[in-house]
């Protein structure tokens, strides 16, 4: 799934694909309506979320079961070392990643969040 964000704020299709927990773009992290629920009730001060709609205009198609999440933080390859990792914490990396902290990954996981992928670090950034 790829999309492509609008001037209204809305997304649309331009690779069509299976619907994930999170969809990750250029400048955008959807995350679905089961992990929207997950991360509001734990009241993350670092994350916010809206309410967004994709559109698969060739087909006539509107989904309104996903949000953006904006993470207030930013995490870099300088200030990766700086970061306090404890709790339930999440970063941007490059406006398009998610990291998360270790007790978030585990509460992932134990929510069966399956299609979700985690390593360490930078780990899967090596070219």
């Amino acid at each position: 799934m790829q999309l492509f964000r609008l001037k209204d704020g809305s997304f649309q299709v331009i690779r069509p694909g299976p619907f994930p927990s999170l969809i990750d773009g250029p400048d955008h992290l959807l995350v679905d309506r089961s992990l929207t629920a997950f991360l509001s009730e734990l009241r993350l001060p670092d994350a916010k979320l809206r309410r967004v709609t994709i559109l698969r205009r060739s087909t006539g198609q509107e989904w309104c079961d996903y949000s953006e999440l904006t993470c207030i933080n930013e995490l870099t390859p300088e200030n990766i070392d700086l970061c306090d990792v404890s709790g339930i914490r999440l970063w941007h990396f490059g406006r398009t990643a998610l990291f998360v902290s270790p007790d978030l990954m585990t509460q992932l996981v134990a929510a069966h969040f399956d299609d979700l992928r985690f390593s360490p670090g930078f780990s899967e950034f090596a070219g």
